[in-house]
This record gives C-alpha cells, sequence and structure tokens, in this order.
C-alpha cells in the first residue's frame, strides 16, 4: 500500500507546494512518515490515508514556508536612516560562523530542528529533518571542496 500511494502523495505534494519547490520533498518525506505510520496502526481505507497525508502535507508547507521577516532599519530624527544594530556583531560572528548561521536559517525548518535534535535532544529526527541535513552537509562539502581547489 505505501508504494501505491507514494506517487498519490508526491503528486499532492507537487500541486500543494507547487509556490514553493523546496518544500516539496521535505512535505512528501513528511507524509510518507505519516503514511507508514498510519499503516502500521491498521488503518487501510483510501480515502482516510489520503486525506491524512494531503492534512500531513498542508502543516509541513505551511510549517516550512514562515520566513523570519528583515527588520528595516529606524528612520532618524534628521531623516537619515540609522541601524540600530550598527556596530553589533551579528550571531556567530565573534566565533567566525556567520556564514554558517546565514546558511541554517535560510534553509528552513528542517534543517534547523534536525541541528537542534542531534544537539540538544535524544529526539529521533524526522525523514525530512535527515533529508535536509544530509543535503546541508554535501552542500557545505562541495563549498569546502571549492576553496580549497
Amino acid at each position: 500500500m505505501l508504494k501505491e500511494l507514494s506517487p498519490v502523495i508526491h503528486r499532492q505534494a507537487r500541486t500543494i507546494c507547487r509556490n514553493h519547490p523546496e518544500v516539496i520533498e521535505d512535505a512528501y518525506q513528511e507524509a510518507r512518515i505519516k503514511l507508514w505510520a498510519l499503516l502500521e496502526q491498521g488503518h487501510r481505507e483510501r480515502p482516510y490515508l489520503l486525506a491524512a497525508t494531503k492534512n500531513c502535507i498542508i502543516d509541513t508547507y505551511r510549517r516550512e514556508r514562515r520566513q523570519p521577516q528583515r527588520l528595516e532599519p529606524f528612520p532618524t530624527a534628521g531623516g537619515d536612516e540609522h541601524d540600530p544594530l550598527e556596530g553589533v556583531a551579528a550571531p556567530g560572528e565573534e566565533i567566525g560562523e556567520l556564514e554558517t548561521t546565514i546558511f541554517i536559517t535560510s534553509r528552513g525548518g528542517s534543517l534547523r530542528r534536525a541541528l537542534i535534535k542531534l544537539v540538544f535532544t535524544d529526539e529521533a529526527m524526522t525523514g525530512a529533518e535527515r533529508v535536509a541535513l544530509c543535503r546541508a552537509r554535501k552542500e557545505l562539502q562541495a563549498d569546502l571542496s571549492m576553496m580549497m581547489n
């Protein structure tokens, strides 16, 4: 049943996440895990399984597309724009990890959650988090090898 419904779930993910292609794979992986869990619980009704996976895709899509909004600088009394954080070191800059911080925050929620779970908790990672961690590792290795050459 998992193999039979996987293409349908992938189509659902592509349809729901069409405006954010970077979220499609994460949503698909989360939905497959949800489907697997439902099948393990004994659910076999196709409409129920598809509705549950669709809801899982929508939840993942909503969670992943949330990006923190950059604050605009405050205007000063003289009309010149002044950044109140000017001269303040960015998180991680003092130890030379600004690029890593930017990379992690730009990759979305899955990578951030995977790193938090990996470092701070004993909680198991979801499939989407494992995929995000693997992709990030490959991209960082490629960037490092380009810098070395």
